[in-house]
């Protein structure tokens, strides 16, 4: 799944937080794909998330660059750790995703 797939997924699994609670199981990062709950009533329009869909996007964006050290300092991280047997590049992202889960 390429970054801007995540980024997608995530933004409609935001926007259904939001607007479709307890309505919903998955979704595989389209409208399509979502899988409602058998028993949902009042299922929101694809048209009210297409509306807000940019500023999803948006948010997941900025929360994607805001997390994640720049890859030029992840690759340095990674070298240093090869050369002095360390494990800095691993405990840094593993801070980072239990600190942000999914």
């Amino acid at each position: 799944m390429t970054k801007e797939e995540m980024i997608t997924n995530d933004a409609l699994s935001a926007w259904l937080e939001d607007n479709a609670n307890l309505k919903w199981e998955r979704h595989f990062g389209t409208w399509e794909t979502i899988v409602w709950y058998d028993d949902a009533t009042d299922i929101p329009k694809e048209s009210s998330f297409e509306a807000e869909k940019e500023t999803y996007l948006a948010n997941q964006r900025a929360k994607h660059t805001r997390v994640y050290p720049p890859m030029q300092d992840q690759l340095d991280m990674q070298y240093h750790d090869a050369v002095n047997g360390t494990t800095t590049w691993k405990d840094a992202i593993a801070k980072i995703k239990s600190d942000n889960p999914k």
